[in-house]
């Protein structure tokens, strides 16, 4: 299990997003299940990197008819990427467990990325939030190993603190964070300097078993596809 923490509109699906269409044009089939966005929201992320088009203009509606032609080339069952999405609004965890054995039995996907944990409804009443944390991630790690399906979970991290809201975060800052850093195989972790629109996204390698952690890099939104993407770097620096 990879974990990627960040806090709200960091940039975990959009992360999540750019890792599992890596993968899928390696044909590796993948998909992403989420309880926040709906796939259309899914759909145009990926139509943007598979056409450098942005999202936004998509929903605008203000594209040329060459740009047009572009998205109707790979819409639908002609994507040249076995990728697959699944939204779960009723956020329960039968249902989105359902979704995985879907994507992993019927579309045959090898990695499913879930977003993100702490929306999602557990099964039964738990005496804290944490206990509830827990049982919803061992689920979904069982489902996972017996699928023989590698699982990218997206977490929330804690609050930060009110006099350094963009502080580096670290593993404790994981929500319920028992479980969640115990049991992952390696933990990526975002955040950024400021809420001003363009600043760059940072990330490290808090915790990779068997592997060095620690290794850090910069993401940058791609003007023409909207996505993230790793800042290129001329010298010393992270």
């Amino acid at each position: 299990m990879l974990v990627i923490g960040a806090q709200t509109n960091v940039g975990k699906t959009s992360v999540l997003m750019t890792w599992l269409m890596s993968i899928a044009s390696r044909s590796i089939p993948c998909g992403i299940v989420s309880v926040e966005d709906p796939d259309e929201d899914f759909g145009a992320k990926a139509l943007g990197q598979m056409t450098g088009i942005n999202p936004k203009r998509m929903w605008s509606g203000d594209l040329s008819q060459a740009e047009w032609a572009k998205i109707m080339a790979v819409r639908g069952y002609d994507m040249p990427h076995p990728f697959s999405f699944g939204y779960v609004g009723s956020r329960r965890i039968d249902d989105v467990l359902a979704k995985i054995e879907f994507m992993a039995r019927v579309r045959g996907a090898r990695v499913v990325a879930v977003d993100y944990l702490q929306s999602i409804m557990p099964r039964g009443s738990f005496s804290s939030r944490r206990e509830a944390i827990d049982s919803i991630l061992a689920e979904l790690i069982s489902l996972c190993g017996r699928l023989g399906v590698a699982l990218i979970l997206a977490s929330q991290l804690a609050r930060p603190d009110k006099g350094n809201p963009y502080r580096e975060p670290n593993l404790i800052d994981l929500k319920e964070s028992g479980e969640i850093e115990n049991r992952a195989q390696c933990v990526v972790m975002l955040w950024r300097d400021s809420d001003e629109p363009g600043v760059d996204i940072h990330a490290k390698i808090a915790k990779a078993k068997r592997q060095p952690a620690g290794a850090r890099f910069d993401l940058i939104r791609d003007p023409d596809s909207g996505m993230l993407i790793e800042k290129p770097y001329y010298g010393s620096g992270y």
